[in-house]
């Protein structure tokens, strides 16, 4: 398992990315250098609380959010249509849901 400060800094690089930031820009919004960021980023240096408020500012997320040890799958702006699938996926079977994802899937490709 990663060390909190690599799950920060691999976070923080991903939210950085799919908001199409480069690391220069992403330091200047938060006031810092791009070596310390690039430091970050990979954990090996240490943020201070006041260094993780500024990125989550800078990226307009809640410091929590940058603390998930997972953003493999991205947080869906709930929609009524999102609320709905996730109703019909509540008491679906693993073995059920595996199945409409790869129809999902194959139909996505079109």
């Amino acid at each position: 398992m990663k060390n909190i400060y690599q799950q920060l800094g691999k976070n923080i690089r991903e939210n950085r990315i799919s908001l199409n930031l480069t690391q220069a820009d992403l330091a200047e919004k938060a006031d810092l250098s791009n070596n310390f960021l690039g430091h970050i980023e990979r954990g090996t240096k240490k943020a201070s609380l006041i260094t993780i408020s500024k990125l989550a500012v800078a990226l307009e997320l809640q410091i929590s959010e940058l603390f998930k040890t997972s953003l493999t799958y991205k947080t869906v702006k709930e929609t009524p249509l999102s609320k709905q699938l996730l109703f019909l996926l509540k008491d679906k079977k693993p073995s059920e849901i595996k199945t409409l994802l790869k129809v999902i899937k194959l139909i996505s490709k079109k």
